[in-house]
C-alpha cells in the first residue's frame, strides 16, 4: 500500500539498476538516499519501490533563497558528489550502470541505452559517434585530444544530478 511515507518509481524511463544504485549508495555513505524495497519488471515496466524521503524538489523556491542558503546547499552537494566517487567500481575501467550494464541516458543520441564501454576512450567515442577528428572543425579538434589524454579511472557519479531530484 502506498502512503505519505513510501512511494514507487514506475515507468518505461525507470531503471531497475537505479535500486542496486541506491543500495550501494547507502551501504557505503552517509549520502541520505531512499531505502529501496526491491526493483523489477513486468510486462515492460520497471517498477521499484521505495521509502519516500521527505522535503520538496531543491528547484521548488531556489531563486526564493538567500545567498548563504544556496552556498550552504551547493556545499552540501559538492560532498554528496565527492562520497560518490571514492565508493570502488565493481570493475576496473568499466564504464556502465552499477550492475555492470548499460547506461541510460535519452539525451544521446542512437537509443537511450549505451554500453556498457571497456575503457574511457571508447566511452568518449561513443559520446563523439565515433568523431575522430577533421581539420575545419579545431573546438571539435580540441575535444578528441582531451578525450585521447589519460583522465584517470572512473568513478561512480550521477548522470543527470539536477535541481528536480535533490530533496531539500
Amino acid at each position: 500500500m502506498l502512503s505519505k511515507s513510501r512511494r514507487v518509481e514506475i515507468g518505461s524511463l525507470t531503471q531497475p539498476a537505479e535500486g542496486a544504485t541506491m543500495y550501494m549508495v547507502a551501504e557505503n555513505t552517509s549520502i541520505p538516499v531512499p531505502k529501496v524495497h526491491c526493483a523489477f519488471e513486468r510486462k515492460g515496466i520497471n517498477y521499484t519501490p521505495m521509502v519516500r524521503i521527505p522535503g520538496k524538489m531543491l528547484r521548488l523556491g531556489w531563486l526564493d533563497r538567500s545567498p548563504e542558503s544556496k552556498a550552504k546547499i551547493l556545499s552540501q552537494i559538492k560532498g554528496i558528489v565527492d562520497q560518490l566517487r571514492l565508493i570502488p567500481p565493481p570493475s576496473d575501467q568499466v564504464i556502465s550502470n552499477i550492475a555492470g550494464g548499460p547506461l541510460f541516458d535519452s539525451r544521446l543520441g542512437g537509443g537511450s541505452y549505451h554500453g556498457p564501454f571497456n575503457t574511457l576512450q571508447e566511452f568518449h567515442r561513443h559520446l563523439r559517434e565515433d568523431y575522430d577528428g577533421d581539420e575545419d572543425l579545431p573546438d571539435a579538434n580540441r575535444l578528441v585530444v582531451r578525450h585521447k589524454q589519460y583522465c584517470g579511472k572512473p568513478v561512480l557519479t550521477h548522470g543527470d544530478l539536477n535541481t528536480m531530484n535533490i530533496t531539500v
